[in-house]
């Protein structure tokens, strides 16, 4: 992407800002960012149709021969404002014209005619006018923009190096001014269509998404290309969007509203991004969370986890508010593959050795336990689901899971499981969690999986299941086993004796 900076003193974007690009415009398709307090990137067709406005402008100032023209009134009044009021003074004079006592006023037939391409006026009026014309928030760093790393339509991924710092920079290439601004009308369509037809009100996101798209499809005619696209435009999480469906990322944070996310890249490790979350788009993504969690989120209970699940992506997504967490909002999201790895992708990957993977197989079919620590996202779970994979279809398992559902449903493997959903949030539900743990061993079950041991309660009631003869694998977190041990011995008061029913202990880093 070719790119020219300009500098400016102001916060906003007024006349000013925009004289100084339209005196020294950039050249044929080159992108622009106003670098200043804060700065915005304006793709090359954003800041082609902002500069014939302000050129529009400029000739309508120095014809004089209409100097009663309303029209020119709304335009001079509106001079050293932001960009949004100078494009809404333009566009509400569509249409109208200014009678003076001999004669009629073309001049807003001639804005109407060449203010915007294709008379995007028409197709979806000013606010959506206003949002395909919006600009892209940077950090204020020195980017120096060259080829994208690769492309995730409509998006393209630019990878940014400036000294030590990577940054993800998710740029919408793949969809024009016009396109966007259909795209828009479209979501109107939606939102209307659905207050008119909807009989049933549905809340969970992944239903809204999914009859969203229908509706895009069947109703609006949107493209196939840019249906997903559409769909979560239509509910205000496109400025995620890029996050969500990259699959090279694992975890993404906001530390409060108003500011820049950051990430963990799989290939580029932690990285800073371009992606900007407003106070709107907060509460939009605060609200399905808490509809995914069924709980409330409030100063009596200022913490909230839930899962997340669509076609398009499965995260866990974790947010804390004041008092809690004294800065504002904060939220930290954990994204898993939309598929379950297998033992053989771990070792592609490099996760895992072959020779590990080989003794971990013979060791499952030898119906072993396994325990597997590290740091939190170095893949325990994820390993644990993959050995969970390799066991006979026949064998009947039973997953012990907390809020936050971490193993696959298998049934459709053809596997015998059963899955117990154990919160573990409040005292009365981690007791109840204890008493489950306890009853597992009416259960019968041939394999555990015990998602997390969280507790000194999960601890003892999880040993008390190894000593009467259940084989499990279980995940906790630790930085080595010596540590591990300690808390188990010191801590959480378990037997010195009853350790020797731990068989494979896996140490996982990132």
């Amino acid at each position: 992407m070719k790119v020219k900076s300009y500098h400016t003193p102001y916060k906003t974007f007024s006349m000013e800002t925009f004289e100084m690009v339209f005196s020294d415009p950039p050249p044929e398709h080159h992108s622009v960012i106003i670098r200043g307090k804060e700065s915005w990137l304006f793709r090359h067709d954003q800041i082609t149709i902002i500069l014939h406005c302000i050129g529009v402008v400029k000739d309508m100032i120095q014809n004089r021969a209409l100097p009663n023209c309303i029209t020119i009134k709304k335009i001079l009044s509106s001079l050293g404002s932001s960009l949004p009021s100078l494009i809404r003074s333009i566009g509400e004079t569509e249409g109208r014209k200014c009678r003076r006592l001999w004669s009629s006023c073309n001049i807003c037939e001639y804005i109407s005619s060449s203010i915007l391409p294709q008379n995007l006026r028409k197709i979806c009026g000013i606010k959506g006018m206003l949002r395909a014309l919006a600009p892209q928030r940077l950090p204020n760093i020195d980017f120096i923009f060259d080829s994208p790393a690769y492309r995730l339509f409509p998006f393209s991924v630019y990878m940014l190096s400036e000294n030590d710092t990577t940054t993800y920079a998710p740029i919408l290439e793949g969809i024009d001014v016009t396109e966007l601004i259909r795209l828009h009308m479209a979501v109107k369509r939606i939102r209307n269509y659905e207050r008119m037809h909807l009989e049933e009100a549905t809340i969970d996101l992944k239903d809204i998404i999914e009859y969203r798209r229908r509706l895009a499809s069947e109703v609006c005619g949107v493209d196939r290309v840019l249906l997903t696209y559409t769909t979560y435009l239509s509910v205000g999480l496109e400025r995620i969007y890029p996050l969500l469906v990259d699959d090279a990322i694992s975890d993404f944070y906001f530390d409060r509203e108003e500011t820049f996310a950051y990430i963990d890249h799989r290939d580029y490790g932690r990285c800073l991004t371009t992606v900007f979350l407003d106070r709107d788009s907060m509460r939009r993504l605060l609200t399905f969370t808490r509809i995914a969690a069924d709980r409330a989120l409030d100063r009596a209970s200022p913490s909230i986890r839930a899962t997340i699940k669509t076609r398009e992506f499965h995260i866990r997504i974790s947010a804390d508010i004041p008092p809690l967490s004294i800065e504002g909002v904060s939220v930290s999201v954990r994204k898993f593959f939309k598929k379950p790895l297998r033992l053989n992708d771990l070792v592609s990957n490099g996760t895992i050795t072959r020779e590990a993977a080989n003794y971990c197989m013979e060791r499952i079919k030898e119906r072993k336990n396994f325990t597997i620590y590290g740091e939190s996202g170095s893949g325990k779970t994820t390993l644990a689901v993959a050995l969970d994979l390799l066991t006979p279809k026949a064998w009947r398992k039973i997953s012990v899971e907390t809020e936050i559902v971490e193993n696959v449903q298998q049934l459709s493997f053809g596997s015998h499981q059963v899955r117990l959903l154990v919160e573990s949030s409040s005292e009365d539900e981690r007791a109840r969690r204890t008493a489950v743990l306890n009853s597992l061993l009416q259960k019968s079950p041939d394999y555990l999986f015990f998602g997390e041991v969280l507790s000194k309660e999960d601890s003892v009631a999880l040993f008390q299941l190894l000593s009467a003869g259940l084989k499990c694998i279980h995940t906790i977190h630790a930085d080595s086993a010596e540590s591990l041990l300690l808390r188990w011995v010191y801590q959480h008061q378990i037997p010195v004796q009853l350790l020797g029913e731990l068989a494979v202990i896996i140490h996982m880093q990132k």
